[in-house]
This record gives structure tokens, sequence and C-alpha cells, in this order.
């Protein structure tokens, strides 16, 4: 047989078995209700860990049921490793859309990071299908639990990427171990919830026919990833997006435990400028009205413009802020005489609004380009960033330049003046968009 031969012999029993394959997934009603959720962007990461075990099951049995029949040289190995492959695309696929969707309710706004394909793993469980010094009934089991879990794994791979870089940018992450109640004394011990930075270097390590699963989970402690240090936050708010009341001495008790707050400086006579925690969002925010989960992701995207910005808010004002003619400001980045930042957040906006309908109200407006907080804070972070290394004089300076300047091509709350446009401009780099030449000019000419 010649090489051309036995790569087309391959290549047929992989399209057979890819489509035996297809037909059981296509028929099992579990996978698809877990589908149907999908759709419906209810699914999460327990939907995913048992769409993984119910496809890696697949996978092992149809190899198995057809092992015997592949005689061609390193046929079975062509196999394993082509569907193992397709299954690894197809999980990281059906992992990238739970975790946006979960996201999209967060208004978090962190690309699901696809794990590396692991090479080594599957080349070695695939070769072993090849191993002539052993019976055929041991190639047949080989193809069974030891190739499920490694098809398994990807799942885990995906898990354990995502959730360290989550937790490395600032999303404290827990990883919870669960078994499926026939397991081993050693997965019983150490089935839990752990915190990322403590779980035990094992807990994605799998023996064969292991049924245990583990997902991650974001907790309720945040972590500052410019200074590691981390601090707990008050718990997401209920289905009742019920904000967070506290009596005066609560209040009281916040403010003394937040670094001695000395007002809008932010400055600890270090003279290096603190970034606001999110107990400094609780205390400001205090008798506003202001919901729970509103709070905690204008913190999150705050903290992220200001890492991709290079700028620092110093303070954050909630408060009635009111409009000019050219309507009503919900967001308002101002320099302070003191030449610090703050952050001016419009009660009238945000006060008694779920994180969903406000991200509504900013689609609904087609005077501006952000469609949610998320492009509102990106729109702000060009306002600081062309005021970042400038003096309050300078900044007063620069906005009287910019008030005369109407660029068109982009939208009314560019062409109302230079300013708006520049950060107009921010959030079209941001979707990477199409950008007028005269307006991304105007933007190198300002931000530096």
């Amino acid at each position: 047989m010649t090489e051309k031969e036995r790569a087309k012999s391959s290549e047929e029993n992989y399209k057979r078995m890819k489509k035996q394959l297809d037909e059981r997934l296509n028929a099992d009603s579990r996978l698809k209700v877990i589908a149907e959720k999908i759709n419906l962007k209810t699914a999460d990461f327990k939907d995913t860990a048992e769409y993984s075990e119910i496809v890696s099951k697949y996978i092992s049995e149809v190899i198995q049921d057809n092992i015997g029949e592949i005689t061609v040289p390193l046929g079975k190995q062509f196999v394993c490793n082509s569907l193992l492959k397709d299954h690894y695309e197809r999980i990281n696929g059906v992992l990238g859309t739970v975790q946006a969707s979960v996201d999209e309710k967060l208004n978090i706004h962190i690309a699901p990071q696809k794990a590396p394909f692991p090479l080594e793993r599957v080349m070695q469980v695939a070769h072993s299908l090849e191993d002539p010094t052993v019976p055929p009934e041991t190639i047949v089991r080989r193809a069974g639990a030891p190739v499920e879990n490694v098809a398994k794994s990807f799942h885990d791979d995906y898990i354990k990427k995502n959730a360290k870089f989550r937790n490395d940018a600032g999303l404290k992450c827990y990883l919870v171990r669960t078994t499926d109640g026939n397991c081993c004394d050693w997965c019983t011990q150490i089935a839990g919830r752990y915190d990322y930075a403590t779980a035990p270097d094992d807990i994605f390590r799998r023996h064969d026919n292991c049924g245990c699963t583990t997902i991650y989970e974001n907790g309720r402690q945040r972590q500052d990833v410019w200074t590691k240090k981390s601090w707990e936050v008050p718990e997401i708010q209920d289905k009742e997006n019920k904000p967070t009341v506290f009596d005066s001495d609560q209040a009281k008790e916040l403010e003394k435990k937040n670094l001695q707050y000395k007002g809008l400086t932010g400055d600890d006579g270090s003279g290096i400028i603190k970034a606001l925690t999110i107990d400094d969002f609780e205390l400001r925010s205090y008798g506003k009205g202001i919901d729970g989960n509103v709070l905690e992701t204008l913190w999150m995207e705050i903290r992220l413009c200001e890492k991709d910005g290079n700028f620092t808010y110093s303070d954050i004002l909630f408060d009635s802020l009111g409009g000019n003619d050219k309507g009503t400001f919900a967001l308002q980045t101002e320099m302070l005489p003191n030449g610090l930042l703050r952050l001016n957040v419009n009660t009238e906006v945000f006060a008694g609004q779920s994180l969903m309908e406000i991200n509504q109200r900013f689609s609904n407006t087609e005077s501006i380009l952000a469609n949610n907080i998320h492009e509102a804070l990106i729109h702000e972070k060009g306002h600081a960033k062309s005021m970042k290394g400038k003096l309050p004089f300078e900044v007063d300076d620069m906005h009287k330049k910019l008030r005369n300047i109407h660029i068109s091509g982009i939208n009314e709350c560019a062409y109302s003046d230079g300013a708006e446009c520049i950060a107009e401009v921010e959030i079209l780099l941001d979707r990477k968009d199409f950008i007028p030449k005269e307006a991304i000019n105007l933007y190198k000419e300002y931000v530096k």
C-alpha cells in the first residue's frame, strides 16, 4: 500500500467514524437541552461540564466500536488524533460562547482565552492504540477510559486557563471540584471550593473513569492587580438588585477602614496617587440608590480603563450632574484644581436602575456611540487620556481650542466639539472600527 493509499484509507475511516459520532450527538436529548440553554444564554459552566462528559463518552465509544476494523498503518492514531482535535475546537467554542453570555449579564468585558491544544497528551494516547505488543482487547480498553479522559481534559484546560487569566486581571476566582457520587477516596477528599491562589496543585487531575468536574466561579473577594492587595467586598446583589444600605454607624466604620480617607487628593503623603477601591465606591455612593451590580461593574470597568490608559481617577462623585444644550451627562471626567482626575456619575441616570436598564438607555441614545457602560467608560477614558500629564490651566486652554472644532463623519456627539470627538474616537479604536482621517489626526494631536 502506497503512502497516498494509506492516507486515503485513514481519511475514509475518520469520515465514517465522525459521521457515527455526529449521529449520536444529534440524537442525544441531553445535548439538545444544553444546546437550547446555550441559545437562550442561560447555560453555565455546569452545563458545559455535562456537555464535555457526554461528548467525551461518545468519542471513546465510537473509537472502541471501530478500532478493530482499522488495519492501515498508523490509521488508529490518525482517527483518534483527528476526533480529539475536532472535540478540542468544539468544546473551546462552546465554553467561549457560554462565558460570553455569562459575562454579558454582568457587563464584564474579558475576552475568553482559548486553551492551548495539548498535542503531547493527545499523541500519547493516540499512539498507544498502535502498540503491536499487546492483544486487541488491550487496544480496545485504551480507546475507552484513557481517550475519554483526554477529551474531558480539554474542558479542564479551558477552565484552568481562564480562571488564572481572570484572577490575574483582578477578578478573584474560586475553583470548584465536584464528584459524581461514585468516586474514589482521593476524589472525595479533594472535592470542594477553593480560592484560586490556594487550590491544590492537582485539583484538575483525573484518573481512568473519573466522573469529577472542575469549574470556576467569580468569587466574593477582589484583588487589586496593580498592588496584588486583596480585600473583601460586599456580596453581589440578590435577584431583586437591591443596593447595599448602610446605617450611619456602618458608613462611619467603612470610612474609617478606608485607609483614613483624606478627601479628594487620594494621596497619603508619599506622592503616589491611590486607585479607588470598591469600598470607596460603596462609601461615596451611600444613600444614592445605586444598584450593587451597577456599582461593581463601574469599579471593574474603571480599573480596566485606568490600566489600559495609564491614568488614575483619584476620586468619584455620585450626584445630579444636569447637562447642557447638548443633553444630559451620564458620566463626566473632571480635572480638579489640584490636578487630579475625578469621575462624576450622574445619579439621575444611574440611581434606581438595573445594569440591563442602564445599558439599554445607552443603546437607545442615537447621538452617541456608547451602547453600554463599558463603552461609556471607554469614552471617558478618551477624555482622561487627553488630560493626562497636563496642568489644570493647560486643560482649560485645550478645551477652549477644542470647542471650536467640529468634525463630521462619526456622529452628533463627535461633531459638537473636538473634546467629544476625541472621546468617541477612543470607542472606535476599542471596536477596531473605521475612523475618519480628520478625527484620528485630532486624536493623535491631543492624546500623547
